[in-house]
């Protein structure tokens, strides 16, 4: 009887996600799982289960599709600004709001990000997840000022308070819908400019 070797993947350093180039495994395919890591099984219909601390697994079923993640969730940081500006109204003032300042997170749930962000892509870098992170920064500070109330706006100390705190809610909300987790966020600077007419 042939030995057949376990399916495995040794992860590259830079990928925090990684799926197997192959797919379709049948049942009682043998998987090996370094101890740096967690796999994420995609069952042909769909449903996805995670293998935590197991570092020798037999398939139970079929499975469509192994994802190997690094289990250590170390915090990605990044400075922040807005390369657009946002429109806003104050005291019957048009303007626009921008700023900066620096954000920490971490993939912190594999199976969300890959349920609705990987598609057909093989990998998640570093690089990607800041990338995503980033944009969504200025989804979140429109949705901000659209719900700011007329006294959040009288000037510019309250406005930024406001701000800061709606936009750190925002985005913690907006991120763990794609497993990502928010560790902190600092808006160092808004400023103010009026609308050209």
């Amino acid at each position: 009887m042939l030995f057949r070797r376990p399916v495995s993947l040794n992860v590259k350093d830079e990928y925090l996600v990684e799926r197997h180039p192959k797919q379709d495994f049948k049942k009682g395919k043998k998987v090996s799982i370094l101890k740096n890591q967690e796999v994420v099984l995609v069952l042909p219909d769909g449903i996805m289960e995670v293998l935590k601390n197991v570092y020798n697994y037999k398939l139970k079923e079929r499975v469509k599709y192994l994802y190997f993640c690094t289990s250590n969730k170390s915090v990605l940081g990044t400075n922040w600004g807005t390369k657009s500006r946002v429109h806003i109204s104050i005291q019957d003032k048009k303007k626009t709001l921008g700023g900066y300042g620096s954000i920490q997170f971490r993939l912190i749930n594999p199976v969300r990000y890959i349920e609705k962000r990987m598609g057909n892509s093989l990998f998640v870098t570093a690089e990607m997840l800041t990338d995503l992170v980033l944009a969504k920064i200025p989804e979140s500070l429109v949705g901000v000022v659209i719900d700011l109330k007329e006294n959040d706006k009288k000037d510019l100390n309250s406005l930024t308070l406001k701000v800061k705190e709606l936009l750190s809610v925002s985005l913690k909300e907006t991120l763990a819908e794609i497993g990502i987790e928010l560790v902190d966020l600092v808006v160092t600077n808004l400023n103010l400019q009026d609308v050209e007419e």
